[in-house]
């Protein structure tokens, strides 16, 4: 019988950050097609005047989570 490997720390934090982006980019597209180059580079206030590319690349999943949350939540104003 083979082992069970539990994945380790950054295994997960890989993965976490893959979906993430994925979401990003998924979000993007539905809003933004033709502009989300210029979005990720423009400040925005609700980031505290940072570019949300500037967030992203702080390195932690949870700025990337902030960025997708902020778009997810756009995302459904459109259905409203």
């Amino acid at each position: 019988m083979f082992p069970i490997r539990c994945p380790n720390k950054n295994d997960i934090t890989v993965r976490m950050s893959a979906i993430q982006a994925l979401g990003i980019y998924k979000a993007l597209q539905i809003l933004l097609p033709y502009s989300a180059n210029e979005w990720i580079k423009t400040k925005n206030p609700i980031f505290d005047n940072k570019t949300p590319l500037e967030i992203m690349l702080q390195g932690r999943v949870a700025d990337l989570y902030i960025i997708r949350r902020y778009l997810d939540a756009e995302r459904g104003s459109l259905y409203e």
